[in-house]
């Protein structure tokens, strides 16, 4: 990830990244809507497993809903 920090600080430097903004969780609007459209992430992840830079794509239902169901207290994931 070093390489990826060093190309967004030498985008547009430290100023980006000097505030925070916190907002209103959309959870489950998002987890419908990732259970028919795959997050961008996984193209992104897909991307770099190409390119030999991951092992392997962190998905949204195999790694993510999991969790999220957990801390729900759902018993199974939607």
């Amino acid at each position: 990830m070093r390489d990826e920090v060093d190309a967004a600080l030498a985008r547009g430097g430290v100023a980006p990244f000097s505030s925070e903004r916190l907002r209103l969780s959309s959870r489950r609007a998002k987890m419908k809507e990732f259970a028919v459209t795959p997050p961008p992430y996984e193209g992104y992840g897909e991307q770099r497993v190409g390119e030999g830079r991951y092992r392997e794509v962190i998905r949204y239902r195999q790694h993510v809903l999991p969790v999220l169901s957990a801390l729900a207290g759902d018993e199974r994931p939607e």
